[in-house]
């Protein structure tokens, strides 16, 4: 009952006016009394169900419209559409075919794309169509394509997949220079001609198209001729793991991504990695053992490193016996990765029994106990002890910490030890198995948030977004590794600014900056023990500190916090779930945000 009246309750307070809102939220002791009911009653955690998400979706398609139809009329240059066959289909490629040649701006040209082994069918199929006007040209698989399509860029799809009918209007009018790639987002489409499922795509994720080949269709190439380097192109993944290739291999050049839904995908899809192409399966065997997830959506990758580095286990405390002990101990016992210590660093404990037991610590070779004898700053404390530490790796981990899958600390070392990444984070489960962090996305709140929290620990994600290793912007400090050099060259964490949270936040954009990619690894699977019901900021002293540390947040990284590049426009920054966002109009400015910044 009490469920159902909280959630009359916010229907009721949706209703008033936005001003009386603000008014409400303004007075501490009603907001957090709310806000705590509201976890409570587990409104703040639900899923949409797929009505909502069907209706929302129909409102985000409105909006990309009228953002198509916004655009300028003029356009300059040519473009081609490239159709792969796999198994020539009558209806999968007239559908396709059907769909370039129903665009706003024509194409300038269809190549098509087949085996030879298939050549003699794919042509007599198209020939039915009676295409004489057009300028449609037919080409092996890793064979030159014909010369009139030299230097032309070319939106490559699959036989079976449609093209919006803006599509080559979009890619006319999008501002990209010399970009190697440009890709769009997509959706699912069914035998009578519905769309659902938008499939949101951040911006380039590197490590996502390695560990999920995210990008599978809806390419453009800058030159047609690229087509040739792409080997067995025509078979269904091919291009994906070319992609995953090139990237393992750093040969990908500059990638951008347009955030709108321009292709549909047939339902019925086949993992991604059912088979994996001597090409890409070599790339792989260079540099890290893999084993393909079930499903075939996602690799599990183990990075190889030359060596050993050894790794400084950051854990601060203020008394904590029972917490320190399953921390501490749940790391010596449970972890294969050997080449570590502990700094244990007491910031004024008083307890007898934890002061006792952290002298007992003291006693263990790879444990070290360091005083703070200063008030709390979570900041100051972990400068203090990288001082003071010996590694060539920073572990900062909570004391709440729980060691599950013991092969953790050396999936994230792996990470680290690789020059382009920067701050590496655990997969953090809550006691009862379901997500606590998963990656932090900018913008959630205002601020920044946790991906996926309260899933379900097992579950796939949005785009396998939860079982895959890939980057985000940050990571939490919970469990965080970076190399001691990075952690150096940034300053540390800004114990001025941020003593208690976003702390780590401001630490890896910081490391950003530098060039690095951040990642969520998604093999390093630990418990946290932080109370469920800490979520939310549910006390007046709780919700001015967290507005202080908003507030701070958004004025050094405002341009991040607008759009995350891990993240998409078209997904809501209201909850942790990675739903369709319902601000139209807001939706809208950014998409033109966007387009605009690639102009300057």
């Amino acid at each position: 009952m009490k469920k159902y009246l909280i959630r009359s309750l916010k229907f009721t307070v949706g209703l008033l006016p936005r001003a009386v809102r603000q008014s409400l939220r303004n007075q501490p002791r009603l907001a957090a009394w709310y806000t705590r009911s509201l976890y409570d009653a587990g409104v703040l955690r639900h899923m949409p169900t797929e009505r909502q998400q069907y209706k929302s979706y129909k409102k985000n398609m409105a909006v990309q419209q009228q953002f198509i139809d916004e655009l300028p009329d003029t356009s300059a240059g040519s473009l081609a559409v490239c159709i792969l066959v796999d198994t020539p289909d009558k209806n999968a490629l007239w559908t396709s075919i059907k769909s370039v040649l129903a665009q706003s701006v024509a194409a300038s040209g269809i190549l098509i794309c087949c085996s030879r082994q298939s050549f003699g069918k794919v042509t007599r199929l198209v020939r039915q169509l009676d295409l004489h006007e057009y300028d449609i040209a037919f080409v092996h698989e890793n064979e030159d394509v014909p010369q009139r399509f030299y230097d032309q860029a070319v939106f490559v799809c699959h036989s079976g997949e449609r093209l919006h009918k803006d599509c080559i209007r979009v890619l006319m009018h999008w501002p990209r220079t010399d970009k190697q790639l440009v890709y769009v987002d997509s959706d699912y489409i069914d035998k009578e001609g519905n769309r659902h499922t938008p499939q949101c795509y951040p911006d380039w994720n590197p490590d996502l198209q390695i560990t999920t080949a995210y990008i599978r269709s809806g390419c453009l190439l800058t030159d047609a001729r690229e087509l040739k380097q792409i080997p067995h192109l025509c078979r269904p993944y091919a291009l994906a793991q070319w992609l995953s290739a090139r990237t393992l291999n750093g040969a990908l050049g500059e990638v951008q991504h347009i955030p709108l839904v321009l292709i549909h995908v047939p339902e019925k899809q086949d993992g991604v990695f059912q088979s994996l192409l001597p090409e890409f399966e070599a790339s792989l065997a260079r540099y890290a053992d893999y084993q393909i997830d079930a499903g075939a959506q996602s690799l599990t990758l183990m990075w190889r490193t030359p060596v050993e580095p050894k790794v400084s286990l950051i854990v601060p405390t203020y008394n904590g016996k029972a917490l320190v002990q399953a921390c501490v101990e749940s790391i010596l016992e449970k972890t294969r990765y050997r080449n570590f210590e502990i700094l244990l660093v007491d910031n004024n404990s008083d307890e007898l029994a934890s002061l006792a037991y952290f002298d007992q610590l003291a006693e263990h070779p790879q444990v070290r106990l360091l005083r703070y004898p200063h008030p709390f700053n979570y900041s100051a404390i972990n400068n203090f002890a990288v001082a003071q530490a010996d590694g060539e790796i920073i572990g900062l981990v909570n004391n709440d910490i729980e060691v599950i899958a013991p092969d953790w600390l050396g999936c994230m070392v792996g990470h680290v030890t690789r020059p382009e990444i920067g701050c590496v984070g655990a997969k953090l489960l809550y006691p009862d198995n379901r997500i606590q962090h998963a990656g932090v996305v900018m913008g959630y709140g205002g601020g920044a948030g946790h991906a996926h929290k309260y899933f379900p620990g097992d579950f796939a994600g949005y785009l396998n977004r939860l079982m895959a290793s890939h980057n985000f912007s940050a990571v939490t400090a919970a469990c965080l590794l970076v190399s001691r050099a990075d952690y150096l060259a940034v300053g540390g964490l800004d114990e001025e600014n941020l003593v208690v949270a976003f702390n780590d936040v401001d630490f890896c954009l910081k490391v950003q900056e530098m060039g690095r990619r951040n990642l969520y690894c998604a093999e390093a699977v630990l418990y946290h023990h932080e109370s469920i019901s800490r979520g939310a900021e549910d006390t007046p002293e709780k919700q001015a500190r967290f507005a202080a540390e908003v507030a701070c947040l958004k004025k050094r990284w405002k341009h991040v916090i607008d759009q995350d590049k891990a993240y998409n426009p078209n997904l809501t920054l209201r909850f942790e779930n990675f739903a369709l966002t319902d601000w139209g109009a807001l939706l809208k400015k950014k998409l033109h945000r966007i387009r605009n910044r690639h102009l300057d």
